[in-house]
């Protein structure tokens, strides 16, 4: 589209340089050019051009009368804008990247998306693919396999991919393996998140499961923040660019703090329909709007919104209705505004594919959603709504997704009656989950029914649970599946089960007919069984004529040598496959090879390995060049590392020049890397940090501090930090202080806070303590924690009062420590009910304070808040009530708040669906 590529053009001077990992991919100039340009027609997705954006799910925005009927608004770049940009580059370039934007509603993440592949329209080849039907998760699971070269995978809403806990990590695994996949790159992955599932799928888990582990690792270094709101140079280029588009006109006059793309997506006016609806429209909204936010996805059942609407209308409003008010309801909330989105609106399934999961169904605008959670005004739904999301939501992510935040508000009926209904969809991720709550309640005798569906659907986590149970058949027969289907990896966790067993003979029985026919996983598995059993001659004779045409089998095989003594057989196996440009296998060879003294033949060894396979076996070369004396060979090897993207080979660099006293020479070296740099920017930083340490050491004071003004003003976050440690570790106290005194001055707490570090160590107290309060006084929490453990500060300061009201656990768990300060937390405790999230309970019970915080947690539970469920829990115990908390973590409570009467599992199996 010609308007983005100008779009992209009109705003190029807006941002900031982003610094990022993004995990460095490189793929040869072979695989990233198709060649003939042809199109396989097996690869998912269609060509960049063919695509439109608002099938994407790109917003529709606001329309004004000199609005053509599809066009999108102009575009104006920001920061993150430039960072796309060169993610796009690098993949013209031949590598393949990731980035997920993240962002409120309506910010402009997937229209930012859309402008970034603008440049790979214009490329022969590049296609787009956006796995929706017939699910997400379903369609990625499928389709990702089959991804090949110069494509862009398109995952708008990326939570629906990867939340899901079992589905989703197979899916982040996919997306890593592709990434990581030379010969099916370049591929571009763009994805989009709002904050609170990001927080979700990369916080670091607590004590018990990690549910995200693929998803983490996936996402790390590959966000891109979308902020709110244009600044006021971005807002500048907004009025510049609204002579070309009088939409911008509207937005830059009427878009409150500056949130320009969410009034073009209607944000404004979808508010004023939703407050101006009438009571029976309204209730609609607001069932429509809770269910989202207890985890409905995006398509809502007609049936749950008819059924639960009536429960938000006061007994007056319910009585004034007339026959017709639904659908009159639903007509209110399916107008659009400015003849773009709709408040509520029907969602159809495309001719020639499956009707949606649960009936008619609607979608909810996103900005209204965002704009009731952020209300703390907004009253919390009505028990009906619960009954109504048991009985009348058919898709089992859905109802898992539902159960998992109703398990986390003590509904722990309702989340198994939900788990039950998902369960009976024959959704393998669901019948597990509903096996893990049996299981977890001991009742085995339920579950083993739902492993069996589990178990024929092809699950392994319910064939490992019931190869766990039941008397030695059962054991063995479920045993006998999963080596069936091992590979060497799964076999580690597999023997010590087959050993408690006595299954390992057996196991072997059962591999061998597939080992004897070639299969690789039944060869791989066996001969790992075999040497388990301390039986490497039978490993080695049944790897032996497979070894020939499998590198795999063949390493295995070297192993199971190595195992059975015949260490020259091993070392000939490693020499061939070293040969064949298998760098581990150099290693190994050059190791055997370095054992019996032939140190020349080492060395060439590793020297091939590294240049077949990109500076691999860079550590070892340089290594065997530095123990043979040939010093400038090793150090050479090690900066040509560097300069391919081992980035852990700076290091190694750095040490070496160290021990040789070549720093000097290592500056040179790293000036030259710093401007001939292609492993990408944050191998291009490091460099960079690497030369002004090593000029800063060499005594080339200015030349280092101009590196560290460069990366500074290139939008490295950490420079100033890094030569103030410089400065005040050599004692040029004086112009550590300079870095930051202006900044300091001006009220930036964190430039206070700098300056505190810096007077403290040069024995500055008083100075330093004035300008710590300074920091802390205006909510640094560095600062207020500092303070605290300094000094005991005012009982009285408000600044202290403050962040214990804010619930800052690390505050308030000090403020409790320090019996001088426990004035601050009386002062609080009138104030407890105020406080949001998860409080340090145990730190004010620790301060008298337990009824306050029972009082807290009780009324958290009735307005059913996140979090307040574990805490009453925890209090009862902190008071030693163990049987009521017992009582109620397994009971849970009603949607009203009261604890829930004794409940059953066999009541869950025989509930009406």
């Amino acid at each position: 589209m010609s308007a983005s590529r100008e779009s992209m053009a009109a705003g190029r001077d807006i941002g900031l340089a982003v610094q990022g990992d993004n995990n460095q991919i490189y793929v040869t100039r072979g695989s990233a050019e198709s060649g003939t340009g042809a199109v396989d027609q097996d690869l998912p997705g269609r060509p960049i051009v063919e695509c439109d954006p608002l099938d994407l799910e790109v917003h529709h925005a606001i329309r004004t009368d000199q609005t053509p009927e599809s066009a999108l608004p102009f575009y104006v770049p920001r920061p993150h804008d430039l960072r796309l940009q060169e993610l796009v580059a690098e993949v013209l370039g031949g590598r393949s990247r990731m980035a997920v934007l993240v962002g409120g509603s309506s910010t402009g993440k997937s229209r930012a998306c859309w402008e970034a592949v603008q440049p790979l329209a214009e490329e022969e080849g590049w296609r787009l693919w956006h796995p929706f039907d017939p699910g997400r998760v379903d369609a990625a699971l499928t389709g990702l396999r089959r991804v090949g070269p110069k494509t862009v995978v398109w995952l708008n809403e990326a939570q629906h991919y990867l939340v899901p806990t079992e589905a989703g990590e197979r899916v982040a695994a996919a997306l890593r393996a592709l990434l990581a996949d030379p010969t099916r790159g370049p591929v571009l992955i763009l994805g989009t998140l709002w904050p609170r599932y990001w927080d979700e799928l990369t916080v670091l888990p607590g004590e018990g499961r990690d549910p995200h582990t693929q998803a983490r690792e996936l996402l790390a270094e590959r966000d891109l923040r979308v902020p709110e709101s244009f600044t006021e140079p971005q807002l500048d280029a907004v009025l510049s660019a609204s002579r070309v588009d009088d939409r911008l006109r509207l937005a830059h006059e009427r878009a409150a703090d500056g949130r320009i793309t969410q009034f073009l997506a209607g944000a404004p006016a979808l508010v004023k329909r939703y407050n101006n609806a009438s009571p029976a429209a309204r209730a609609v909204l607001d069932a429509a709007i809770d269910a989202r936010r207890l985890g409905c996805g995006v398509h809502v059942p007609m049936g749950l919104l008819e059924t639960a609407a009536p429960a938000y209308l006061t007994e007056d409003e319910f009585y004034a209705l007339n026959d017709d008010w639904f659908e009159e309801a639903l007509a209110y909330t399916a107008r659009p505004v400015h003849g773009g989105t709709a408040a509520l609106r029907r969602v159809r399934a495309r001719p020639g594919r499956p009707a949606l999961a649960g009936g008619p169904v609607y979608r909810l605008a996103e900005y209204l959603e965002q704009h009731a959670a952020n209300d703390d005004q907004h009253e919390r739904e009505p028990p009906e709504l619960w009954d109504a999301l048991v009985t009348r939501i058919e898709d089992p992510k859905d109802l898992l997704r539902i159960a998992k935040g109703a398990h986390g508000l003590g509904l722990r009926k309702h989340a198994a009656l939900m788990r039950r209904r998902a369960a009976e969809s024959r959704d393998v991720e669901a019948l597990n989950e509903f096996c893990g709550a049996l299981m977890a309640a001991e009742r085995y005798d339920l579950a083993e029914p739902y492993l069996l569906q589990a178990a024929e659907m092809g699950s392994e986590s319910a064939w490992w649970t019931l190869a766990h149970r039941g008397d030695i058949r059962q054991r063995a027969m479920w045993c006998r599946r999963l080596t069936e289907t091992a590979d060497r990896q799964r076999m580690t966790d597999l023997a010590p089960l087959l050993h408690t067993s006595g299954l390992v003979e057996a196991a072997i029985d059962w591999l061998t007919p597939g080992a004897e026919r070639g299969e690789t996983a039944a060869l791989g598995a066996l001969a790992y069984l075999l040497v388990s059993a301390h039986r490497a001659h039978d490993a080695v004779r049944l790897l032996s004529p497979h070894a020939e045409n499998d590198p795999d089998i063949a390493q295995q095989l070297a192993y199971a040598l190595e195992e059975t003594g015949e260490d020259d057989e091993a070392t000939r196996l490693w020499r061939r496959l070293s040969l064949g440009g298998d760098w581990w296998a150099s290693i190994r060879y050059a190791e055997s090879l370095s054992h019996r003294s032939e140190t020349e033949q080492a060395i060439e060894v590793l020297r091939q390995g590294f240049e077949q396979n990109h500076g691999m076996c860079y550590k070892e070369l340089a290594a065997l060049l530095e123990d043979s004396g040939r010093l400038d060979e090793a150090y050479d090897a090690l900066v040509q590392a560097v300069r391919l993207g081992r980035s852990k080979a700076l290091r190694q660099l750095r040490d070496f020049a160290d021990r040789h006293e070549r720093l000097e020479r290592l500056a040179q070296s790293l000036t030259e890397l710093a401007a001939d740099q292609p492993a990408g920017p944050y191998s291009i930083v490091l460099v960079r940090l690497a030369l002004a340490e090593t000029l800063w050491r060499v005594e080339r004071t200015a030349e280092a501090v101009a590196v560290y003004e460069q990366l500074e003003s290139d939008g490295y976050p950490h420079s100033r930090d890094d030569l103030t440690s410089l400065y005040v570790r050599d004692g040029l106290v004086r112009d550590a202080i300079a870095l930051w005194l202006q900044s300091a001055t001006n009220g930036s707490a964190t430039a206070q806070y700098r300056l505190f570090e810096i007077l403290h160590q040069s024995g500055r107290t008083q100075e330093s303590l004035e300008w710590l309060q300074r920091s802390a006084e205006q909510g640094f929490e560095a600062a207020v924690h500092a303070l605290i453990d300094r000094r005991n500060p005012d009982p009285d300061s408000e600044f202290l009062l403050r962040f214990a009201l804010a619930g800052h656990t690390d505050v308030l768990r000090r403020i409790a420590e320090d019996k001088n300060l426990t004035g601050i937390l009386r002062a609080v405790a009138p104030h407890i009910g105020r406080m949001k999230g998860t409080i340090p309970w145990r730190a004010l019970c620790d301060a008298s304070l337990t009824r306050e915080v029972r009082d807290w947690a009780w009324n958290r539970l009735r307005i059913k808040a996140y979090g307040a469920f574990n805490t009453w829990l925890n209090v009862l115990r902190y008071q030693g009530d163990h049987s009521e908390a017992a009582h109620l973590d397994r009971y849970g409570l009603t949607p009203t708040g009261d604890p829930a009467p004794e409940w059953q599992w066999e009541e869950i199996l025989s509930a009406a669906p």
